[in-house]
C-alpha cells in the first residue's frame, strides 16, 4: 500500500501556513539523518496534458464578479475567495491574470444568459437557487446534487460540459447546501481549498480520477480539499497558458493534505487525523502515541509511528543563486509544551526537479527524553523545509498535535 501525505510548495502560500504554538530551539537536539535516497520524486515532465484536460479557457485574462450580497468586501467569505484567486495569481511562468471585482446577486437567468459575447467575458460567483444547466436535480431537488460547481460557456454559444474551447466559466454555490446564502453573517461559506477546485475546472482541469491511471499518484486541488496549488496544477496551468520562463530558487510550503490507497482508490487525510471517513483501514499520520519505557509507540499499531511527508516544487526553474541548486533539508520536529525542541528526522531533498512532488515515508525514532513528555494536552509537531546555512530562504512549515499519553490503556 502506497501512502502519501501531501505538502506544497508555491511563491504566495500564506493560506496555508500556520507559525509554531511554541518556541522552536533553533539548534534542536538532532536526529540520525536518513539518506537522500529514501525520496521518491514525482515529476511532471512526462505528463501527456492533453488526456487531462476537458477544455480549453481562451481567455485567462479575466475579472471573477463576486456577489457584494453574499460575500461582501472585508467579510471572511469574501477572504476565502481572494485566498484562491491569489493561489492562481501567483504561479510564475503563466499567462494568466484574475481580478476580484464586485457585483450585485445576479438570478440565475442573468448568471447564465446564452447571448454571451464569446470574446473577452467576466466570470461570476455567486449563490444559486433553481435553474443551473451544468448539474442535474437528485432525487431531493438539489439538495445534494453538489455543493459548488463550475459551468463553461463555450464558443458555440451555450452552458454545459464539453471539450470546446470555453469562453468564460461561472462557479455556482449550491444555495440548498450552504446556510451562508441565506445570513452572510454565519461560517457555512466555501473554503478557498474548494474554490480552487473550481477555478481549476474552470482553467479546463479535470478530477483525479479521469486521469490516467500511471498519473493519479500525483496530488492536484482536483482531487479536493487541497488548501493551494501542487507542482501538477501549476505545470497544467503553464502548459496551456505559458508566460515568461519563473526563475528563482526552490521554495517549498508543506501542507497538512495526503492522499491514501491505490490509484484511483484514494481517501483524503490530513496532516494530524482523517478528513473523509473511510471503510478500509488507511494507516494514518500518527496523532495519538504512547511511551513504554523510552521508546514511543503507535497506539494505533503499538509499533514505532510511521510518517508519510511530501514536498512539491512550484518552480518552473530552481536555479538558486544562479548556478546551483538550493540544498534543503525536509524536517520532522516536535515541541514540547513547555519549548523544547528535538529533531526527529532530518532528511536531505538535494536537488529536487522543478514541477515535482517529493515524497518520503518511513518509521520514526523518538529520543528516550520525549518518553517524559505525557500528558493529556498536545505537543506541536511540525514538518519544515530548512535551507541549512542559506541566507534569504525562507523556511516555512507546517504544525500538527501529537498527543503522548502515558501508557496505551490511556489511548483514545
Amino acid at each position: 500500500m502506497r501512502t502519501i501525505t501531501g505538502c506544497l510548495l508555491a511563491l504566495t502560500l500564506a493560506g496555508c501556513l500556520s507559525e509554531p504554538s511554541t518556541p522552536v530551539d533553533p539548534d534542536p537536539t538532532p536526529a540520525e539523518p536518513h539518506p537522500a535516497s529514501v525520496f521518491d520524486v514525482l515529476t511532471t515532465d512526462a505528463i501527456d496534458w492533453e488526456t487531462h484536460r476537458s477544455r480549453e479557457l481562451l481567455y485567462p485574462h479575466f475579472p471573477l464578479a463576486v456577489c457584494d450580497d453574499h460575500f461582501p468586501p472585508g467579510s471572511a467569505a469574501r477572504a476565502e475567495v481572494e485566498q484562491a484567486v491569489s493561489w492562481f495569481n501567483a504561479i510564475a511562468g503563466a499567462d494568466l491574470s484574475i481580478e476580484v471585482v464586485n457585483t450585485p446577486h445576479l438570478t440565475e437567468s442573468e448568471l447564465f444568459a446564452t447571448d454571451l459575447d464569446c470574446d473577452a467575458s467576466t466570470a461570476y460567483f455567486d449563490y444559486v437557487w433553481e435553474e443551473f444547466p451544468c448539474h442535474a436535480r437528485d432525487e431531493d431537488g438539489w439538495t445534494d446534487a453538489f455543493s459548488l460547481n463550475a459551468c463553461s460557456y463555450y464558443r458555440v454559444g451555450g452552458w454545459g460540459a464539453g471539450s470546446l474551447g470555453a469562453c468564460t466559466f461561472n462557479v455556482s454555490v449550491n444555495a440548498h447546501r450552504r446556510d451562508h446564502a441565506d445570513d452572510p453573517a454565519a461560517i457555512d461559506f466555501p473554503r478557498a481549498a474548494n474554490i480552487a477546485h473550481e477555478l481549476g475546472h474552470g482553467f479546463g482541469q479535470r478530477h483525479t480520477g479521469s486521469w490516467p491511471e500511471d498519473d493519479q499518484v500525483l496530488i492536484s486541488t482536483m482531487q479536493g480539499n487541497l488548501p493551494g496549488l501542487s507542482a501538477y496544477d501549476t505545470a497544467f496551468v503553464r502548459g496551456f497558458h505559458p508566460g515568461a520562463p519563473a526563475e528563482g530558487p526552490i521554495q517549498l510550503v508543506p501542507s497538512p493534505l495526503s492522499r491514501q490507497g491505490a490509484p484511483g482508490d484514494w481517501t483524503k487525510v490530513f496532516f494530524g487525523a482523517e478528513h473523509i471517513p473511510t471503510t478500509r483501514d488507511f494507516p494514518t499520520n500518527p496523532q495519538w502515541v504512547y511511551a513504554e519505557g523510552d521508546q514511543i509507540l503507535d497506539c494505533a499499531t503499538d509499533a514505532p509511528p510511521v510518517f508519510a511527508l511530501t514536498a512539491f516544487n512550484l518552480s518552473a526553474d530552481h536555479t538558486g543563486d544562479g548556478t546551483s541548486p538550493v540544498p534543503l533539508d525536509a524536517d520532522l520536529t516536535l515541541t514540547s509544551r513547555e519549548g523544547e525542541t528535538v529533531l526527529l528526522v532530518s532528511l536531505p531533498l538535494g536537488e529536487v526537479d522543478p514541477e515535482s512532488q517529493v515524497q518520503w515515508e518511513g518509521a520514526v525514532e523518538f529520543p528516550p527524553s520525549v518518553a517524559g513528555w505525557s500528558t493529556v494536552l498536545p505537543h506541536t509537531l511540525r514538518f519544515a523545509l530548512n535551507a541549512r546555512g542559506r541566507e534569504g530562504v525562507e523556511q516555512n512549515g507546517i504544525d500538527a498535535e501529537l498527543f503522548i499519553v502515558p501508557t496505551p490503556a490511556a489511548c483514545p
